[in-house]
């Protein structure tokens, strides 16, 4: 989010660009703890992690697939469906955390940008989700209701996280899903696919 429209992929020392009062509450809040950082003499690393999902998580994306496939919906609809997202499972994302505490002398007052890796569109995203969870639903796009405040393309390389945190995710989408479907109430998430096995 903060990064908004300024270019994919995001990289260490990217300029900021927030577009939504979200946004800009993550800068300041990163502000206030450089500001601390600086005047006190603390430690403090910022990672920026694209769409965090996993069990625990919020109202997102995945609740609201989630929550049509349980209801049995025929149809949803997604306003655009041409944006693109990195999804991070929660586990990787504690991961990466815990190894920045670890580096957080080498790194005091760095941002990392972190994610999967790897690019897809929020149709791809979405209709991934119905078919893991056994959803039978139509995913409709709607590219006129895209919000003025919408992040176009959101992903990193994870090549500046990878040689600062001796990092990278383990657990791709796919499996990912699986592994929520439970806490969303989803208890019968499709087999692992023939590519995943190998």
């Amino acid at each position: 989010k903060v990064y908004g429209n300024t270019g994919v992929p995001y990289r260490l020392g990217q300029g900021l660009e927030p577009l939504s009062t979200y946004a800009v509450s993550k800068v300041a809040g990163w502000g206030l703890v450089d500001v601390y950082r600086r005047v006190h003499g603390v430690r403090a690393v910022g990672l920026r992690p694209t769409l965090v999902y996993g069990p625990g998580q919020g109202f997102n994306l995945f609740t609201f697939i989630a929550q049509a496939v349980a209801s049995g919906r025929r149809e949803i609809e997604l306003a655009g469906g041409a944006q693109t997202r990195d999804p991070l499972y929660i586990d990787d994302a504690a991961a990466a955390f815990v190894a920045a505490a670890m580096h957080a002398d080498a790194l005091n007052g760095s941002n990392l940008p972190i994610s999967v890796g790897h690019e897809s569109s929020v149709l791809d995203v979405a209709e991934l989700a119905v078919r893991v969870w056994g959803g039978s639903l139509r995913v409709v796009c709607c590219p006129t209701a895209v919000r003025p405040t919408e992040t176009m393309r959101s992903w990193c390389e994870n090549d500046d996280a990878r040689r600062a945190l001796g990092w990278a995710p383990a657990v791709p989408l796919e499996e990912g899903l699986r592994r929520t479907a439970s806490y969303l109430g989803l208890p019968n998430a499709a087999a692992p696919s023939a590519a995943q096995l190998h």
